[in-house]
């Protein structure tokens, strides 16, 4: 967590509308803000180059879940938390041996994204 006391979020989804829909749900939050957001491996290399983040919020699906299960080991070896999700519960096991702090079925319900977030953001972290 930032000094400021804010979770600042990375967000990593290929779909632009789930990007915009996520930024939004993040932003709106108290206590939490969207400091970067990218398509892609490659983008979100350079963002994280530039914005500092706590927690990064990764679609496995990006575009393969091999693709999104090593950008996972990346970063999560880099030291950054990360929550991981994906439509398909399956991937769950994947998810946390690639490095994974939490994984997050894609669903209806934000709460739970969002209590996923602020506790990844934690020291303890979630599992």
């Amino acid at each position: 967590m930032h000094a400021t006391g804010l979770i600042r979020v990375l967000v990593i989804d290929s779909d632009a509308r789930v990007r915009r829909a996520l930024e939004q749900l993040i932003d709106a939050e108290e206590g939490m803000e969207v400091v970067a957001a990218a398509a892609s491996a490659q983008d979100a290399r350079v963002v994280l180059g530039r914005a500092a983040a706590d927690v990064v919020l990764l679609d496995l699906l990006m575009p393969s879940v091999g693709a999104g299960l090593g950008l996972v080991g990346n970063l999560a070896g880099a030291g950054y938390a990360v929550v991981a999700t994906s439509l398909a519960g399956s991937a769950r096991a994947a998810a946390m041996e690639a490095g994974a702090t939490c994984f997050m079925e894609k669903g209806p319900d934000p709460a739970a994204l969002l209590a996923a977030i602020r506790h990844s953001a934690e020291p303890a972290r979630c599992e």
